[in-house]
């Protein structure tokens, strides 16, 4: 009989080391394949190896080494045949022994037998949704973004340029208010211009003067900010004091910015919220 390891064909009178993907227990006409989640890498093998994670060997054949899960796939345990895709929000790159999540800002979910194949598969939203802010994708986000509160949030990009990434909303803070996802400044209106509340150096002026404001319709503003920002806001109550009154013309929906009886041709006051 041949010793393990090896083989002898009937009628033979010396034995034969087993190939690698293949293995002897001993006393064998032939040897035993290595499959289902095992290998053999060496000629002579007493015994096949489990695969480690990451890496399988199918049913068939003799394999005398594993195989890498291709990406969009994982396998968590040793001595697998074979891979599992990764699930919505989750990716891997090939070999993966588990799945990531997707990085925030960014969907994934891959397709009908793979999954995702990279951590940035898809934008949080798509470049034709009109109001980006509303959306945000923390990391592990399948195909459905998260719907920022209506309010008392504003919602974070990844970067300065990365309008449709978005991956976080935060606490609307003090001497701002937040809509939809938007932190708008609230803004104090002097004679000499408009002012942040927040931080008395940061100075915001007027893109144009107007003796009318649209009630409830949103504003811009250039602040002083290099460059210059955008600062968007919009008339939201009413208030009144000695020497002015601000008025909502039931007949137009504008706000009437008077001093006295004599509107003016730029927007004043302080201590009014926009």
């Amino acid at each position: 009989d041949c010793p393990a390891g090896e083989f002898s064909f009937a009628g033979r009178q010396s034995c034969t080391p087993c190939s690698p993907g293949s293995f002897s227990t001993g006393g064998k006409a032939d040897c035993d394949f290595c499959r289902n989640g095992k290998f053999s890498s060496e000629y002579g093998s007493v015994e096949c190896s489990n695969c480690e994670q990451g890496k399988y060997t199918p049913d068939g054949g003799a394999h005398s080494s594993c195989i890498d899960c291709e990406a969009g796939k994982f396998i968590g345990v040793v001595g697998a045949n074979q891979c599992s895709k990764c699930g919505e929000g989750k990716y891997s790159t090939g070999a993966a022994e588990v799945c990531q999540d997707c990085d925030a800002g960014y969907r994934c979910w891959g397709g009908s037998d793979v999954g995702a194949t990279n951590a940035k598969e898809h934008n949080c939203v798509e470049e034709t949704e009109s109001q980006p802010e509303r959306f945000y994708c923390p990391a592990g986000t399948g195909q459905t973004p998260v719907t920022v509160d209506a309010t008392g949030f504003y919602t974070l990009p990844v970067g300065d340029q990365f309008k449709f990434n978005r991956e976080s909303k935060e606490e609307c803070p003090l001497y701002f208010e937040c809509a939809d996802g938007i932190k708008a400044p609230v803004m104090e209106w002097t004679t000499e211009g408009c002012q942040m509340l927040i931080d008395p150096f940061y100075l915001v002026e007027a893109a144009e003067n107007r003796a009318y404001l649209e009630l409830g319709e949103p504003q811009m503003a250039k602040s002083n900010a290099v460059p210059p920002k955008e600062v968007h806001y919009k008339l939201e109550r009413l208030d009144v004091d000695e020497t002015f009154t601000v008025q909502k013309d039931v007949d137009d929906g504008q706000a009437r910015i008077k001093v006295d009886s004599e509107p003016l041709d730029h927007e004043v006051r302080k201590d009014y919220q926009f």
